[in-house]
């Protein structure tokens, strides 16, 4: 998808000065298109994953030595 890999790209610090440059235009601009709430997701995937091959690969290990 060409408009989620853009989000992607975007740094929210980006997306403030982009804002600002374009209200001088008067061109309007999404400031919810950075990738702040990717970076969310992207991290609460990554934990799942590691949490799941974890305890695949040692059943016996408690909860609290795969957190």
């Amino acid at each position: 998808n060409d408009q989620l890999l853009r989000q992607a790209l975007i740094d929210p610090s980006y997306a403030i000065a982009q804002k600002s440059q374009m209200q001088e235009l008067g061109v309007e601009f999404d400031l919810n298109n950075n990738n702040a709430n990717l970076t969310v997701d992207g991290e609460r995937l990554c934990k799942n994953y590691i949490r799941a091959v974890l305890n695949f690969s040692y059943p016996k290990l408690p909860a609290s030595g795969v957190e």
